[in-house]
Formats: structure tokens, C-alpha cells, sequence
């Protein structure tokens, strides 16, 4: 995987992830999202609750706006577990992303009724990795060390608030907040959840290519290194580029 740092222009105020908490779950297809930041908070789409309770695991398949609190329509993320979350067990839970696959599929099921609309979908992701059932924290705790090594080789740099992400020198996701804060609030997650899984997934489709294995003396070295940070900064603006193009497109498409 590779990340390439997207860095301010300018920031907007806004609340981040540690801000925002369940207010209210009423039922397995709503969740009661409120924030303490007297600012507008960003409910991040395929945020997930994973909680040690007696409840039903859930995810957020919309990203929504919140001023103090909003109610949001939920999936549930687990097929045989019953029970709603109590507000005040916060330590019993953990905030985390769906996986990138599954962020899409949830993104373009969003607005179907019922809470059980992406069990086919996990199913369907657990068993690419040998994962049993349709538990999203089934792949949670079996990949737990490998995800959390994954994220342990990402850093985000100074004034960061975005990034485009590319596994296998593809572009597979492009994400942006509205300030560096919001950015680092939601680091871990974006990392280890949502792309780290992804790279999990597609680890296995492409060979890992030598680096510098031309390098035969420690003479040449520093040369090589810089021929590849040179490379590597052309594979960058180059990605980039061709990811704002299509982006242009489609905006003048729908204009006309």
C-alpha cells in the first residue's frame, strides 16, 4: 500500500472522532449519534461499533453532520447476537471502519430499509479471508496482529488532512477532513480498518517487487536512494493527477 499525503489549504472548525458519541441505540436499524464539540462533527460513513456488551455489533453506512445530535440509520454488522448498547458503557466499546469493500457495498446500500442489508457482504468478505460467518469481529480479532503492524508503518506528516491511498499501484480510496485534527482522530481507524484490510484482501495478487536490487555496493546507495524517492514522487503526481482528471470529468458530465 501506499499513501500519499494530501496537506491543507485551508482548514475548517470542526468537531473529530473523540467528540462524538452513541447518545441513544433504539432499535438495530438506528443509532442516536451526538457530539460534545460545540462544533458540527463529521459521523465518518462505515463507522462501526464493536462493543463487549450483550448487543448487536452495528455500522453507519451514510456520513452525516452533527450539530448536537442526529439519529442515523444503522446496519447490523453480526447475524446472531441480540441486544441494544447502553449509552453509558462507553469503555465497553470500540470505534472502528468497515473494511474498504465493505464501506463501498454499505455506501451503496445505505438508504435500504431493515438492519441485516450487508450480511451477504461480510459473508462474502470473511470467507476471501478465511474467516467463519458474518462477523465483522470475527476478522477483527483473527487479523488483529497483522493489522495492527499494518498501521504501525504509516505515519501522517505536519499539517496533513487528507491522503489518496493506492494498494497495488491502484488508487483504491481518497479521503479528506476538514482539518489536520480530524485527520489524526481518525488515523488509526482509516489505516488498519478500512485499508488495511483491503491490503490484506489483495496481499496475495501481486508479487513484492526488490527494492533497489540493482544496489550491489554501499558507493551507489545514496545514489539509488534518490533515484527511488524520485520515482517514487513521478508515481505520486502522476496518480494523482489522473485521479483529479477523472474527478473533473465527471463534475463537467454532470454540469452539461
Amino acid at each position: 500500500m501506499t499513501l500519499v499525503p494530501l496537506l491543507k489549504q485551508s482548514e475548517s472548525a470542526v468537531g473529530d472522532l473523540g467528540d462524538l458519541y452513541l447518545e441513544q441505540d433504539s432499535s438495530y436499524d438506528t443509532l442516536v449519534m451526538a457530539t460534545r464539540s460545540p462544533h458540527v462533527t463529521i459521523v465518518p460513513q462505515g463507522l462501526v461499533y464493536i462493543t463487549k456488551e450483550r448487543a448487536q455489533d452495528r455500522t453507519i453506512p451514510s456520513a452525516h453532520l452533527v450539530k448536537s445530535q442526529k439519529t442515523c440509520h444503522a446496519f447490523c454488522v453480526q447475524s446472531a447476537q441480540s441486544g441494544l448498547m447502553q449509552r453509558e458503557r462507553t469503555e465497553q466499546r470500540q470505534l472502528h471502519l468497515l473494511p474498504a469493500g465493505l464501506r463501498l457495498a454499505a455506501l451503496h446500500k445505505r438508504k435500504q430499509e431493515g438492519f441485516n442489508a450487508i450480511w451477504d457482504d461480510l459473508a462474502a468478505f470473511n470467507q476471501k479471508l478465511n474467516v467463519p460467518g458474518n462477523f465483522l469481529v470475527s476478522f477483527f480479532q483473527q487479523y488483529q496482529k497483522q493489522l495492527a503492524e499494518f498501521v504501525a508503518e504509516f505515519e501522517p506528516v505536519p499539517f496533513q488532512r487528507g491522503a489518496a491511498i493506492a494498494i497495488n499501484n491502484e488508487v483504491v480510496g481518497i479521503e479528506i477532513m476538514p482539518n489536520n485534527s480530524a485527520l489524526l482522530a481518525l488515523w488509526e481507524p482509516l489505516i488498519r480498518d478500512c485499508y488495511g484490510a483491503e491490503a490484506l484482501l489483495q496481499s496475495d495478487t501481486v508479487p513484492t517487487p526488490m527494492v533497489m536490487a540493482d544496489v550491489l555496493s554501499l558507493d551507489n546507495l545514496v545514489q539509488a536512494v534518490d533515484d527511488l524517492a524520485q520515482q517514487e514522487r513521478q508515481w505520486a503526481e502522476a496518480k494523482v493527477e489522473a485521479v483529479l482528471y477523472q474527478f473533473n470529468v465527471k463534475i463537467n458530465l454532470i454540469q452539461h
